[in-house]
């Protein structure tokens, strides 16, 4: 039950986010961050050193999680 609340309120917070108007900065214009994003998905393709430090990073954070989870469901909370 608690897991299900706390994934409704991830979704809200993620559309609430979403709805965040981004003023210009005054360093590079301050474009919307996902479509700025999307723009610079090129650097994955074109930078192994940085691709291969992001898969990296995913995986560790992945496995992260799943350390977590088993806790919490050995400790029965």
């Amino acid at each position: 039950m608690f897991l299900l609340l706390a994934a409704g309120l991830w979704i809200i917070a993620g559309f609430l986010l979403a709805s965040v108007e981004e003023y210009k900065a005054e360093t590079g214009g301050g474009g919307n961050a996902m479509s700025e994003a999307f723009k610079n998905l090129s650097l994955l393709r074109d930078d192994a050193l940085f691709r291969h430090f992001v898969i990296t990073r995913a995986l560790l954070l992945c496995s992260a999680l799943a350390f977590f989870a088993l806790s919490i469901a050995h400790a029965g909370v």
